[in-house]
C-alpha cells in the first residue's frame, strides 16, 4: 500500500461521528484515555444515534454518555464500574462480569458485537506510529476487529514504551485535539490506612513484584514500602506513588524474571505529574491486558504479590469486593487474573486489605456470612492473608475453624465476641 493510501482522513469531530449508525455497538476508551471530543460530539448527535450500545472500562470522571441527559439514547455495558455507579442505579448501564484478561478475545471471537472503536492516541511519529499512551487495555484487539476506527489524536497524550505503538493506517478517521488528560486523585490516607500498610509491609520482602489497584489503602501500602529494596511492578495500573518508589531507589526490578528492570502495566491513572513521568520513559512499559493479566505470563514472575481490597469478608474467608448494601460499586476487573497469577507464582502471595469497620465503627466489615445477594469475588481457597488495622490473619494451611478464629482476631474489638459465638454455631467448624 502506498504511504498516501495508508494515511487516515483528518476530519472534524462532527464528521467523524456522522459515520456512526443508529444501533451500532461502540468501544470507547476508558480511564484517562477517553476520547472526550468524540464523546461530546456523539452526545450532540444522540437524537440521530438511537439505540447505541457502548462498551466502557472504569471511566475516572463522569462520562457525558452516562448522564441523565443521555438516558434512553445510549445503553452502557461496562467491565469496570468507575464513575458509572449512578448510571447503573438508573438502569442506564449494566456491569459485565468478566475477567479482564478475556475481554480482548470476547471481541475478537464475536461474543461481543462490535461496529466502531473510539480511542485516543498520541500524535504519530515520522514513521506514522502513534502511541496508546496512558492506556492499552484491550484496544489493540478491538481496533483489529472493528469495521470503523476513529482516533482522537491528542497532542497532550504521552508517548509510552513497551508494546504501545499503533500505526496510523489502522484508523479510518482521525480528529486532532489538544487537551489535558483527566486526573485521578486519591485522598490522603488516614491512621487506619497507614496502620494497614505497616502490617502489609511485613508480608512483602525485598525483591517482590507488586500488583495493586487504585485507592487510599493501596496508595498507603506503596508509600510504606520506601525502605524496601529491588521491588518490581507488574500491574494492571500504576499511580502516583510509583514515582516515589522509583525516585527513592526502592523500585529497581532487578530481580524480575521477565521484563527485568521495567515497570509493567496496561494503564496509568493519576495526576499530570504521573503522565509527565511516563512520557518517553523507557523504564515504564505498557502492554495490552492479554499480556499483563495473562496467567501464563504471571506464573513466570517470582515473589509476585497481589494486593487487593475487600469490602466484606466472612468467617469462611470469602471476599466480596463488588457490592455495598446490595449496590454495585466495583467489578471483578483484573482481580482474579492477578490472584490466580500470584498463586501460580513461586513464593507468590495473595493479600486482601480492609478497614475492620465502616460507618464510624458501627458496621463490621467482617461478618459471619456475606450479606444475601453479595457476590463471592474471591473464594476462601485463593487467599493467603487478610489484613486490617488490627493485624494479619494468615489463612493458608489452616482448617476452617482455625481460619475463622484468625479472622476474628483482626475484627474490630466491638464485634469479636459476636463473631466468636457465630463460629461455635457454624456446622462447618
Amino acid at each position: 500500500m502506498e504511504e498516501s493510501a495508508s494515511k487516515p482522513k483528518k476530519v472534524s469531530a462532527s464528521e467523524a461521528i456522522s459515520h456512526i449508525r443508529p444501533g451500532d455497538h461502540l468501544v470507547i476508551g476508558g480511564m484517562a484515555a477517553e476520547p472526550q471530543d468524540l464523546v461530546k460530539e456523539m452526545v450532540e448527535q444522540r437524537v440521530r444515534l438511537d439505540g447505541i450500545t457502548i462498551y466502557s472500562s472504569f471511566p475516572i470522571s463522569e462520562p457525558l454518555y452516562g448522564t441523565e441527559e443521555t438516558h434512553g439514547s445510549f445503553f452502557i455495558k461496562t467491565f469496570s464500574v468507575g464513575s458509572l455507579r449512578e448510571a447503573i442505579k438508573r438502569k442506564q448501564a449494566s456491569y459485565l462480569p468478566c475477567h479482564f484478561s478475556e475481554i480482548a478475545s470476547l471481541f475478537s471471537n464475536g461474543t461481543f458485537p462490535l461496529d466502531v472503536a473510539l480511542i485516543q492516541v498520541s500524535p504519530p511519529d515520522k514513521d506514522g506510529h502513534c502511541s496508546f499512551g496512558v492506556s492499552m487495555e484491550y484496544y489493540p484487539e478491538v481496533i483489529a476487529s472493528a469495521p470503523l476506527v476513529i482516533a482522537e489524536i491528542n497532542s497532550r497524550m504521552p508517548r509510552t514504551y513497551g508494546d504501545a505503538l499503533i500505526h496510523e493506517s489502522a484508523f479510518n478517521f482521525v480528529v486532532e485535539t489538544e487537551r489535558p488528560l483527566p486526573e485521578y486523585r486519591v485522598s490522603q490516607p488516614g491512621e487506619t490506612e497507614r496502620t494497614i500498610a505497616e502490617f502489609c509491609a511485613q508480608l512483602i520482602p525485598d525483591g517482590s513484584v507488586l500488583q495493586f489497584g487504585p485507592g487510599k489503602i493501596q496508595s498507603a501500602i506503596l508509600a510504606g514500602l520506601l525502605h524496601k529494596k529491588d521491588l518490581g511492578i507488574h500491574s494492571g495500573l500504576i499511580n502516583d506513588p510509583v514515582m516515589d518508589l522509583a525516585r527513592k531507589g526502592s523500585l529497581t526490578g532487578e530481580t524480575k524474571t521477565i521484563n527485568r528492570e521495567k515497570i509493567v502495566c496496561t494503564s496509568a491513572i493519576g495526576t499530570q505529574k504521573l503522565y509527565d513521568f511516563i512520557n518517553d520513559n523507557p523504564a515504564v512499559e505498557f502492554y495490552p491486558a492479554s499480556y499483563t493479566h495473562n496467567i501464563s505470563v504471571l506464573k513466570k514472575l517470582k515473589r509476585f504479590v497481589s494486593l487487593n481490597v475487600a469490602l466484606q469478608v466472612d468467617l469462611l474467608g470469602q471476599v466480596n469486593s463488588e457490592t455495598v448494601d446490595g449496590a454495585l460499586v466495583n467489578g471483578i476487573g483484573g482481580m482474579m487474573d492477578f490472584v490466580r497469577g500470584a498463586r501460580a507464582s513461586e513464593d507468590g502471595k495473595v493479600i486482601f486489605c480492609f478497614p475492620s469497620s465502616v460507618g464510624g465503627g458501627k458496621v463490621s466489615r467482617i461478618v459471619p456470612s456475606l450479606s444475601p445477594g453479595s457476590p463471592v469475588t474471591t473464594t476462601r481457597a485463593d487467599i493467603d492473608y487478610l489484613v486490617s488495622e488490627f493485624g494479619i490473619a494468615r489463612l493458608s494451611g489452616k482448617t476452617a475453624r482455625e481460619r475463622a478464629e484468625a479472622i476474628c482476631e483482626i475484627a474490630h474489638p466491638d464485634f469479636r465476641e459476636d463473631l466468636r459465638v457465630s463460629i461455635n454455631e457454624f456446622k462447618y467448624c
